[in-house]
């Protein structure tokens, strides 16, 4: 601490000597650079912090993060598939049948964390019938189309 301030005060005490004896033309760019002197004196603790590693001893395991980091990222990914597909049969039952429904989507993901397609699908609502089971095992490739009831709330309820 005290070779910092005594840096600081020198280079203060050169700038004035330096400043007293330019010519007058010369004076404002001496004052700058000088200045410029005495600033770079006053942050070099700053610089000498960069230049140290202050991660050094801090250690984390890469695998283990970037694993929970993927589990977490496919299960939002198939958070959201399920919610599209449901939206996308809830409106295309309105829009083809005329049927206020809603449904629930089970994806089925492999072992290696893959999205393999739609599992199983369960319709609330009133009206369905084979065309509507037959129409959504044809567009998502299911087998299972399950009538759950009416006791879900419609979108319309919602």
């Amino acid at each position: 601490m005290r070779q910092y301030i005594i840096s600081i005060a020198v280079s203060a005490v050169v700038s004035a000597i330096v400043g007293i004896i330019t010519p007058d033309k010369w004076r404002k760019y001496v004052h700058i650079v000088t200045g410029l002197v005495i600033v770079l004196c006053i942050a070099s603790p700053v610089f000498s912090l960069l230049k140290s590693d202050i991660f050094e001893g801090f250690s984390y395991n890469d695998t283990v993060v970037s694993k929970d980091g993927e589990e977490m990222l496919r299960g939002e990914l198939t958070k959201e598939l399920s919610e599209r597909i449901e939206n996308d049969i809830s409106e295309r039952l309105k829009k083809e049948n005329g049927i206020n429904c809603s449904a629930e989507v089970k994806i089925s993901v492999n072992d290696e964390g893959a999205i393999e397609g739609v599992d199983e699908i369960i319709l609330y609502g009133d009206k369905m019938n084979g065309a509507v089971y037959s129409r959504l095992k044809e567009i998502y490739g299911t087998d299972e189309v399950i009538y759950g009831g009416a006791e879900k709330n419609t979108p319309e309820q919602e």
